[in-house]
């Protein structure tokens, strides 16, 4: 009976006919595709959804089913995208730590939500990061009913960065094994702190080292028990796995989901709640997704798998006392003097600072950190440089940018201890530094599983395609991209700062992958191995160049005229 008046209730729900054009959907999600070809592509699947969507919820509104479609940002991908945007099989390979649970102290229902025991719902964007999300969902929960005082929000990015014996990344993982790395860390960093950027990195060992949430061990639902599941939520949230690659879960905006899924796990997520006829789930596509982010699933299914397999691989941790605040950092020396302002500053020692750009210039070896002129001053030259700053760069879009002028023939005109030497180019002379100065120096070299170096003859492994972009120098192996959206992500441990993009398009219509980088950022590439990030359109790509830090700027071009 309890059953038959919530899908009584369901059907009065309010759900009209959606009539949004694909501007006004563009503008709200922000879409911007790559030309005009996909543009209306994608323009053509989002009528074709609008079309399932209005005619699910027609059948909605006279009772054949108990939830409801809308819009959302999934609204431009067909269901195979989808598909392959949500797939990371979850296999549990790990031995069960089964734990069973008292069922005398399961209730009837209960929401974790209005108990404040659940932060704001997240984003994982393009990353294959649900588990870190879910780990992070049943953790603060867990927590915050053990040691109260305040809602800590924990850091996803610090689980895809650090934690690396078992999961992957970007690229799935698994919520017992990120247990498993907090206890083992001795805790686990804040959001603030340690914030999402929905790429993988390499580990910041010092914001790892910062722990606000601590674990003392984790334990597993027993699989296929809806009481054990229930008993457990009761106590907490519950992180699980689900299948939700259908186009039921793609198109979700509201009520009890009873639709077709499977038990195929590919999706972390969170149960924080229940009543009798469903399971309140907390998902990490941000809160344009269903119920502001959340999801009902329905409990008709509580069999041996549960609803989409919710009842397969539930996990959660046990929280231990809040870590002591440790010691603030010592001082540290006294830095001694830089650049001017930190003008001008040495790229391959460190990220420009100051609003500086990382610039090379066509037929000049070496690189350094130019300020953007203002009104036609430079910052001076710093010490240790007998150059003058002149507003000497200009790029394609008109801005323009300082560079120290020096002679040729003088020696003492660039900071030689600083190992910057005077390049001459067109009879005039500039400061760069020399790759390989001052500093550490390049990380050894490594084999990235995706946008490797091309060989000599311009070949590549696999069947990526070896990219040289017209108007960028330097080249790099491409991989496809799947269903013209999805790139695989660099391997960190040699692309430290860039991320994968579906952003290149052939004559032919193929589209193919890049690194996008920031041009200020001198450790974004595979340096190691001669790749850096070069400027084109006001945005950064990874390039291997023909001589090693020898690079074309297509942007910039001299302009000594002033």
């Amino acid at each position: 009976m309890l059953f038959l008046l919530a899908l009584l209730g369901v059907a009065f729900a309010k759900v009209e006919k959606i009539n949004m054009n694909f501007m006004d959907f563009k503008k709200q999600f922000e879409k911007d595709y790559l030309d005009e070809t996909e543009h209306n592509m994608r323009e053509e699947i989002f009528m074709a959804n609008l079309k399932i969507i209005n005619k699910h919820n027609s059948e909605y509104l006279k009772g054949e089913h108990t939830w409801f479609m809308g819009v959302n940002q999934f609204t431009d991908m067909t269901g195979k995208e989808f598909k392959q945007f949500v797939s990371r099989p979850f296999n549990r390979t790990r031995p069960s730590n089964v734990l069973k649970l008292d069922e005398s102290t399961m209730v009837d229902a209960i929401d974790w939500v209005d108990r404040g025991a659940v932060t704001p719902v997240k984003n994982q964007g393009q990353c294959g990061s649900c588990w870190a999300f879910s780990t992070t969902g049943s953790t603060e929960g867990r927590d915050f009913i053990k040691n109260g005082a305040s809602l800590q929000s924990l850091s996803e990015q610090q689980l895809v960065d650090c934690d690396r014996s078992h999961d992957n990344g970007c690229n799935g993982g698994l919520m017992d094994y990120a247990f498993d790395y907090i206890h083992q860390n001795g805790g686990i960093d804040s959001e603030a702190d340690y914030s999402y950027t929905a790429h993988r990195s390499t580990c910041n060992t010092a914001k790892a080292a910062r722990h606000v949430v601590a674990v003392d061990s984790h334990a597993d639902v027993a699989e296929g028990s809806a009481t054990q599941m229930q008993t457990a939520v009761s106590a907490g949230p519950v992180s699980i796995a689900i299948e939700a690659d259908q186009y039921g879960f793609q198109h979700y905006n509201g009520g009890v989901f009873t639709g077709t899924c499977g038990t195929q796990l590919d999706h972390g997520v969170l149960i924080v709640g229940f009543a009798a006829d469903y399971w309140k789930v907390k998902n990490s596509w941000g809160a344009t997704w269903g119920e502001e982010g959340y999801i009902r699933m329905g409990r008709t299914k509580d069999s041996s798998n549960g609803q989409c397999g919710l009842l397969k691989s539930g996990s959660y941790p046990m929280a231990g006392a809040r870590p002591s605040p440790g010691p603030g950092p010592s001082p540290g020396p006294t830095p001694g003097p830089g650049p001017s302002g930190d003008h001008y500053a040495d790229p391959y020692t460190g990220m420009c600072a100051g609003g500086d750009v990382n610039v090379t210039i066509s037929g000049v070896q070496g690189a350094f950190c130019a300020p953007s002129c203002t009104s036609g001053d430079c910052p001076g030259a710093p010490s240790g440089f007998d150059a003058e700053a002149q507003c000497a760069l200009q790029d394609q879009s008109g801005d323009k940018l300082c560079a120290l002028i020096c002679n040729p023939g003088d020696s003492s005109a660039c900071d030689a201890s600083a190992d910057a030497t005077c390049k001459s180019i067109q009879g005039t002379g500039i400061c760069t530094y020399n790759q390989g100065g001052p500093g550490p120096g390049p990380t050894p070299g490594c084999n990235p599983t995706h946008y490797e170096k091309p060989s000599a003859s311009g070949e590549c492994s696999g069947s990526e395609k070896a990219i040289q972009i017209q108007g960028l120098a330097g080249n790099f192996c491409s991989p496809k991209c799947v269903l013209g959206i999805i790139c695989p992500q660099p391997d960190t441990d040699c692309f430290t700062g860039a991320r994968s993009q579906c952003a290149l398009q052939d004559q032919s219509g193929d589209k193919y992958c890049a690194l996008i980088c920031d041009p200020s950022d001198s450790t974004s590439c595979d340096t190691a191995d001669g790749m850096t990030c070069k400027s084109i359109q006001g945005t950064g790509i990874c390039t291997y160049g023909d001589e090693h830090f020898k690079w074309i700027l297509a942007n910039f071009k001299l302009n000594l005229e002033e």
